[in-house]
C-alpha cells in the first residue's frame, strides 16, 4: 500500500478542546467585545440556547474573521469544535492556532468533502458540539451569500438541535476589503432555529427555506439605520480592489484609493467615504452612497456582459502557486493564464500545464479580494494570483452569475 501523501490539514481528534487554550479564546473574545464594543441582544433566546443539553449544531452568519470567537463566547460553557476553511492551515496568521486546538474539522471550500461530513458526524456522537458557518467563506460586500441545499441535509442527518449566531457589525469592524480594526457596535445573538424533534420531522426542503430566510443580513443597513461610526485609519484602503469599476466612464481595475478617497485615473471620478459608510461623489463626480449598493452595481452591469455574449468568457495572466508542506506556506510554479467560462476555469501555463476546475457544482470560489483565487484538488490548493490587473473581484461575481445561468436548479418552494 502506498504512503499517503504528507499534508498539514490534519485529521481532528474527537475530544473537547483543551479548557485551559478555551478559557483564552473567551479572554480574547471578551477582549474584542471591550474593542469593538460588542454586547449581546436577545437575551431570552440566548438563555433558552445555553439551557440546551447535548451536543448541539451552531451555525453562524460569517462577517468576519474573528466570527468564531464571538461564537465560543455565546455558546460558552459549551467547547466547540469548529469546521475551518482548508487553506488556513496554510497561513501562518491562524496555522499555530489550528495546531493547538486539536479539534478544528477542515473544509475544502466550494468542493465536495465527505470527509468533512463524515467528522462533522462523528465529533457530534462524541458529544461535542460543531461551529460552521455555510456561506463558506466571509461576506464580500457586508451583505449574504448563498446557503446551499446541502446544509438543511446534513441538518437532518445530524437530528440535534440547531443554533443560529449573528454578529451584526463585525463586518465593519474587519471589512474584508480592509482587515485593519474600525471602531464601532457589534450586536451579538444567538438563537436556537431547530429543535432536535423538528429536524426529524421537516423536510430538507422545509429547513432549507428557514435558513433562507434566517440568512438575511445588510452590515450597511445596519450601520445606516442606525447611524454608527465605525473609526478607523484609512477608511478606503483596498476599497479600489472591491469596487473596481468607475461608475461614471465605466473603466475597470482604474480605480486608486487613498485615505478616505477612492478615484478613477481614467475620468477622474472620486468619491469619500466617512465614519459612517456613507460614500459621496465630488465635483460633478458619479458614485453610488453604499459600498453594499456599488458592488450590486458592478453585478449588474457584469451580467449584461454574460447576457450580450454568445458564450462569455473572462481571461487574465496569473501567476500560479501551491500549498507546500514543509514551509506550511505557498510557494510560486510559474506563470499563465487563467480563463473561466460557462465550462468552468482553464489555466493553461507556460509550461504547458493545464488545470481545469468546474463551477456546476458550487455558486462561489474562494478567493481573497482582488488579489488571489484558491481552487482544492484532493490535498493541493491551486492559488491563482493576479499581480497586474487586480481581477479576482470580477471574477467571483462572474462565477455566481455564469452558474446561475447555466447551472442553478429551479426552487422547489
Amino acid at each position: 500500500m502506498q504512503n499517503e501523501k504528507k499534508t498539514r490539514i490534519k485529521k481532528p481528534v474527537y475530544k473537547k478542546t483543551n479548557l485551559f487554550l478555551y478559557l483564552i479564546l473567551i479572554l480574547g473574545s471578551l477582549l474584542l467585545s471591550l474593542i469593538f464594543r460588542a454586547r449581546m441582544v436577545g437575551r431570552k433566546d440566548l438563555k433558552t440556547v445555553r439551557a440546551i443539553k447535548g451536543p448541539v449544531l451552531v451555525i453562524g452568519t460569517h462577517h468576519s474573521p474573528i466570527d468564531f470567537l464571538f461564537m465560543t463566547r455565546m455558546l460558552f460553557p459549551k467547547r466547540i469544535g469548529f469546521v475551518l476553511a482548508a487553506n488556513l492551515y496554510y497561513d501562518k496568521r491562524y496555522s499555530w492556532a489550528i495546531r493547538l486546538m486539536r479539534n478544528a474539522i477542515p473544509k475544502k471550500q466550494f468542493a465536495a468533502d465527505f470527509e468533512c461530513v463524515k467528522s462533522i458526524k462523528k465529533m457530534i456522537e462524541n458529544g461535542i458540539s460543531v461551529g460552521l458557518y455555510p456561506e463558506g467563506r466571509v461576506s464580500v460586500d457586508g451583505t449574504e451569500s448563498y446557503v446551499g441545499a446541502n446544509i438543511a441535509k446534513l441538518i437532518k442527518w445530524l437530528k440535534v438541535p440547531v443554533v443560529l449566531v449573528k454578529n451584526s457589525g463585525a463586518y465593519l469592524s474587519m471589512p474584508r476589503f480592509n482587515l485593519k480594526f474600525h471602531v464601532g457596535k457589534i450586536e451579538l445573538s444567538a438563537k436556537r432555529i431547530f429543535t432536535k424533534e423538528e429536524t426529524e420531522t421537516m423536510s430538507a426542503s422545509e429547513i432549507h427555506k428557514v435558513l433562507q430566510s434566517e440568512f438575511k443580513y445588510n452590515e450597511f443597513e445596519y450601520q445606516q439605520d442606525r447611524h454608527i461610526a465605525f473609526l478607523g485609519r484609512r477608511p478606503a484602503l483596498g476599497l479600489d480592489r472591491l469596487l473596481y469599476k468607475c461608475p461614471k466612464c465605466g473603466a475597470e481595475f482604474k480605480m486608486e484609493a487613498e485615505l478616505d478617497k477612492l478615484k478613477c485615473t481614467v475620468c477622474g471620478n472620486t468619491a469619500t467615504i466617512d465614519s459612517y459608510g456613507a460614500i459621496t461623489a465630488q465635483e460633478n463626480g458619479v458614485c453610488y452612497p453604499r459600498v453594499d449598493l456599488w458592488y450590486k452595481y458592478q453585478k449588474e452591469e457584469l451580467q449584461k456582459e454574460i447576457e450580450a455574449a454568445d458564450d462569455y468568457t473572462l481571461t487574465c495572466e496569473v501567476g500560479l502557486a501551491v500549498n507546500d508542506e514543509e514551509s506550511g506556506m505557498f510557494h510560486s510554479i510559474e506563470r499563465g493564464t487563467l480563463t473561466l467560462s460557462k465550462q468552468g476555469y482553464l489555466y493553461q501555463g507556460e509550461s504547458g500545464q493545464t488545470l481545469a476546475f468546474s463551477i456546476a457544482s458550487t455558486p462561489s470560489i474562494a478567493f481573497v479580494v482582488g488579489t488571489s483565487i484558491d481552487f482544492f484538488r484532493d490535498n493541493t490548493i491551486y492559488r491563482f494570483c493576479f499581480d497586474k490587473i487586480f481581477m479576482s473581484t470580477k471574477y467571483n461575481i462572474a462565477t455566481e452569475l455564469l452558474h446561475q445561468k447555466y447551472f442553478k436548479e429551479p426552487s422547489k418552494d
